[in-house]
Order: C-alpha cells, then sequence, then structure tokens
C-alpha cells in the first residue's frame, strides 16, 4: 500500500489534493511518524517537497500547541528558537514530548530518515545537558544512522561531543567491527569525514580514536592522501587551520563544544593524534611524494605536511624532506599543484629557522629553472625566495642574467605585481 501512496502522490499533477494529502500527514503526525509504513511515505513526500513543504512537516511534528502559538500571536518568522524564549513552559512541554519521540525512533530504527534526523538535530541543538544524556542512553548504540544527511552529521557530532568518555569509546569502537570496517567509507564521503575529523578532535583517548580511526587511515594512505575528501582532513588535522578547507556549515559542527566532557587541551589531543599518524606514513611518505607531485589533493596535503615536519621536527623528518627537494630538481616546481605547496609553506614558515633551510633548498631547486619559474605562476616563489637571505643568495647571479627576460614578461603580462618586484630587486643589485 505504502508503494502505490508513493506513486500516486508522485504522479498527482492536482496541486490542490496534493495538499490535502500533506495536510491530512501533518494533522495526524503524531499517530503516522511512530508508524514504520506510514513514515516511509513522509520520508518520500519530505525529500520530494519544496522547503515549504519540509517545513510544515518539520513543524507539524511539534503538536498543536506550537502551531496555536504562531496563529494566536500572528507569528510569521521561522525562528522556533525565539518562540521558546518567549514561551519557556511550552519549550518544556515540547522538548519533552520530543525526547520521547526520537526515544520511539530509536527503538523502531528510523533514526536514519531525513525528517527524523531533522527533529534530532532540532532536539539535541535546544536540548539541556540532562535532554542530551537521555537520549545518548538509547543513542549511543544506533547514532551512526545519523550520517546519512548533514542534519544527522550535526546531531550526531552533538551527541558525540557531550557523551561521557565510556560512551564515547563505545561509539567510536562500532566504527570497526569484525564483520565491516565503517572508517573505510567514511574517509571517501565528505559528511564521513567531517564526522572522523570531529572524533580525531575531541576524543581524549586518543589511544582508542587513532586505532581505530587513523590506522585504516595508514593502511589506506596512498588512497586517502591523494582524495580530495581524504586529503583535505588530513590537511586539516595537520594544520588546525579548518577555514582552509572547510565551508562554515562544517567549521561550525566541527567548532561546537556544547556541554563537551573532553578534558585535555585540543592542541595536546592533536599533537598525540598526529605523532601516531606520522610514524604510521612516514615510510610512505618518499614513495608517495617520488610518484604524485602531479595530483593536486596530495600537493594539498603536502604543503600542510611539510610545515608539520618543518616546525621543530625538521632533523626526524630531514630524509623525507631531501626527497622532496630531489623530486622538484627537474622543474616540476612550476607545476601549479608543486608551487601551491612550496608558496603555503614559505607563507607559514619563511620567517624562522626551519624556513630557512627550507628556502635554501626550494632555491637550489630553482637555480636550474629560474626563467621557467619566472614565466609562471610559481613567480611568487622567487619573491618569497628573495626574503631569505641564504636562499637569495643561491639564485641571485640566475636572476641578474634574466633582467631583460622578466622586463618583457612585464610588458606582456597584466597581472606583474610579482615580476615587478623581481624587477626592483634587479634593478637595485644589477650595478653592484
Amino acid at each position: 500500500g505504502r508503494f502505490l501512496a508513493k506513486k500516486l502522490y508522485e504522479d498527482c499533477f492536482d496541486a490542490l489534493e496534493k495538499k490535502a494529502v500533506l495536510e491530512h500527514l501533518c494533522v495526524n503526525m503524531e499517530k503516522y511518524m511512530v508508524h514504520m509504513y506510514a513514515t516511509d511515505i513522509i520520508e518520500h513526500i519530505y525529500l520530494k517537497g519544496n522547503s515549504e513543504t519540509k517545513k510544515k512537516i518539520f513543524e507539524s511534528t511539534f503538536g498543536a500547541k506550537l502551531k496555536f502559538i504562531k496563529e494566536a500571536k500572528d507569528i510569521e518568522e521561522d525562528d522556533i528558537e525565539k518562540i521558546f524564549e518567549d514561551y519557556p513552559l511550552i519549550k518544556e512541554q515540547i522538548m519533552e514530548r520530543l525526547r520521547k519521540q526520537i526515544d520511539v525512533f530509536i527503538s523502531k530504527g528510523l533514526i536514519r530518515l531525513s525528517f527524523v534526523q531533522r527533529i534530532v538535530l532540532f532536539y539535541v541543538k535546544n536540548a539541556t545537558q540532562e535532554g542530551l544524556e537521555k537520549v545518548l542512553e538509547e543513542g549511543h548504540k544506533n547514532y551512526l544512522a545519523l550520517l546519512e544527511s548533514r542534519d544527522g552529521l550535526c546531531a550526531a557530532c552533538i551527541l558525540f561531543t557531550a557523551a561521557n568518555s565510556k560512551l564515547r569509546k563505545h561509539m567510536v569502537k562500532q566504527l570497526r567491527t569484525e564483520t565491516e570496517n565503517l572508517v573505510d567509507n567514511m574517509l571517501s564521503s565528505h559528511l564521513g569525514t567531517v564526522f572522523l575529523l570531529k572524533v580525531l578532535l575531541t576524543m581524549d583517548d586518543t589511544k582508542v580514536s587513532s586505532k581505530i580511526v587513523l590506522d585504516r587511515v595508514i593502511q589506506l594512505f596512498p588512497d586517502v592522501a591523494t582524495t580530495q575528501v581524504g586529503s583535505r582532513m588530513l590537511a586539516a588535522l595537520c594544520s588546525n587551520h579548518i577555514p582552509r578547507y572547510f565551508n562554515a556549515n562544517d567549521q561550525e559542527i566541527l567548532a561546537s563544544n556544547k556541554y563537551t566532557t573532553s578534558k585535555k587541551e585540543e592542541r595536546v589531543r592533536r599533537e598525540e593524534v598526529l605523532e601516531y599518524l606520522f610514524d604510521g606514513i612516514r615510510k610512505q611518505l618518499s614513495q608517495l611524494i617520488e610518484e604524485n607531485l602531479d595530483s593536486k589533493p596530495f600537493c594539498t596535503l603536502l604543503g600542510e605536511v611539510l610545515v608539520y615536519m618543518l616546525k621543530g621536527r625538521y632533523e626526524q623528518n630531514k630524509e623525507i624532506i631531501d626527497v622532496f627537494f630531489s623530486s622538484i630538481k627537474d622543474g616540476k616546481i612550476v607545476e601549479d599543484s608543486v608551487s601551491t605547496a612550496v608558496n603555503y609553506v614559505l607563507k607559514e614558515i619563511g620567517k624562522d629557522e626551519e624556513g630557512n633551510e627550507f628556502g635554501i633548498g626550494v632555491a637550489r631547486a630553482v637555480k636550474g629553472y629560474v626563467e621557467k619559474v619566472l614565466e609562471s605562476k610559481s613567480v611568487f616563489i622567487i619573491c618569497k625566495l628573495l626574503k631569505i637571505e641564504e636562499a637569495r643568495k643561491v639564485i641571485h647571479k640566475e636572476l641578474i642574467n634574466s633582467s631583460q627576460r622578466v622586463k618583457e614578461l612585464i610588458e606582456k603580462t597584466e597581472r606583474n605585481s610579482g615580476l615587478k618586484e623581481i624587477a626592483e630587486y634587479i634593478d637595485k643589485h644589477q650595478s653592484k
């Protein structure tokens, strides 16, 4: 019957009939939304509907009281939180109603549905700590079903943050069972990588989070490091500069610490996780650098990896850094992906002692290809090298000899601020 109902609704061209069906569902939402077959129809209409349809279905789950207040006070806005501020008693009653509904959703396995996940998100964003703890009592066993939508992802992250250490451990261990390793699929999905990053940045027991999540990352590192979603997650972890790699919605999810039970500083957790990660991938990095400098996702990650390795860790990672310099000596430094990584590293550590060492290595790689670099987008690398004294000495002669070519390029190129900076350097030093 539910399949026929969905088909009839989808093929119906009469707007009034569709509206009548929707009104019937909304009026009887309390009964239908916990019915296994009826929820299938609600979900179908919710996913196919426009924003107004989604809003109607969502608000109908709050019961008649919310509708009564909106109509009695002539409230047009969608901001239910604002209504809750004005009517705290109504908020308490509705939130308790939602919590009981969520318990039913969990027990019946309905937590996977999109309209249910929107309800769960609303509840966890507005619940007290006690309310979250009640949801977690059963919800921690089924929370992975939430990771099917952005609303669900946000709800799962709030619940994970509020869970105590024992529940967190149980939640993380669900990512890897005897028969299935869910981390594999999550590493190739945007929502999945956001959640994994949240786990790594939030969980105090980094031994457990590393063993469950990072062991698999290390095993699959060549694939993870060369895909956009995987390299972005690892780059954000290395740099802890979330806005560089995730949009505003993701940033809000990752930054949310409502009712957090974490005790360690995030800096400490991050350092412990990264130490585990680099111990596992260090042997693989050299080969990946040699083979994947044409991969933009990998070079995005490589920039952050080099910064991490250079900051106070130069000696222990010198072999890998030397492999990088060796790999760009044949002119690869002019490739967009490589020059982007090099530019980023010089920007981040150019003024540090490690930046001096790195700058010298880059200058040596540039030395035989100065004109080729001048003709490419990599020209700004030379601008940065000019600010590092020892690196500047390496390419000084080649720049002076390229004086005429720089003038020609300035005449031909519209965006030539980098070339003009180099020309000024040449003019200043040419007669010396």
